[in-house]
C-alpha cells in the first residue's frame, strides 16, 4: 500500500492515514476498497494525509504542525502531544443539483466535491482550539472559544 493518489476518477483528493508502525490506512484502496473514517485508530495515529496527483498536504498528530506544499505552518495554540489526534477533524464540501416533482426528491444528479478539510481541535485550560485546512483552496480556519467567557474569535488565512 502507498501513498499514492486517489484511484477515483470524480474524487481528486483522498486521505491517508499514516501510523507510528508504518502502516497506512487509505480513504480509498487501488482495488476501489473504500474505508470508512470510524476507521481510524486514533491512538496510533502519527501523521493525517490529504492527497492528490500533485500535492501531499498533512499535519503531525505528535505536535498539530501541518505542510503543505512542504512548507510547515504552525499554530501555537493549546494542546498536547497526540491530543491533535484524538481532536482529528476530516469532511468534504459537496454540492448536488435535485430534481424534483410535487416536492419530493426523485434525481440526484452532478453530485461534486468542492473542497475537502483536515485539522485538529484540542481543549486545554478553557480554551477550544481548532485548526481546519481547505484544500484546494489552501486556507486555513482558526477558531479559538474562550469556554468560561463564552467568547470566540475567527480568522481565516490564505497561503
Amino acid at each position: 500500500m502507498s501513498l499514492s493518489y486517489s484511484p477515483l476518477y470524480n474524487q481528486e483528493i483522498i486521505w491517508v492515514c499514516e501510523f507510528f508502525d508504518g502502516t497506512l490506512l487509505r480513504e480509498w484502496d487501488d482495488d476501489g476498497k473504500e474505508h470508512s473514517f470510524r476507521e481510524i485508530d486514533k491512538s496510533r495515529l502519527k501523521k493525517f494525509h490529504l492527497i492528490s496527483q500533485d500535492s501531499d498536504s498533512f499535519f503531525d498528530c505528535q505536535n498539530g504542525i501541518f505542510t503543505v506544499d512542504a512548507k510547515q505552518y504552525v499554530f501555537p495554540l493549546a494542546g498536547e502531544a497526540l491530543a491533535y489526534a484524538e481532536g482529528l477533524i476530516h469532511y468534504k464540501d459537496a454540492t448536488t443539483e435535485v430534481m424534483n416533482q410535487h416536492l419530493k426528491v426523485t434525481e440526484y444528479d452532478n453530485f461534486e466535491i468542492m473542497g475537502y478539510e483536515m485539522g485538529w481541535k484540542v481543549t486545554k485550560d478553557n480554551i477550544k482550539s481548532q485548526v481546519v485546512l481547505r484544500l484546494p483552496s489552501k486556507t486555513f480556519e482558526v477558531q479559538i472559544t474562550f469556554l468560561d467567557l463564552q467568547k470566540t474569535i475567527k480568522w481565516n488565512l490564505k497561503i
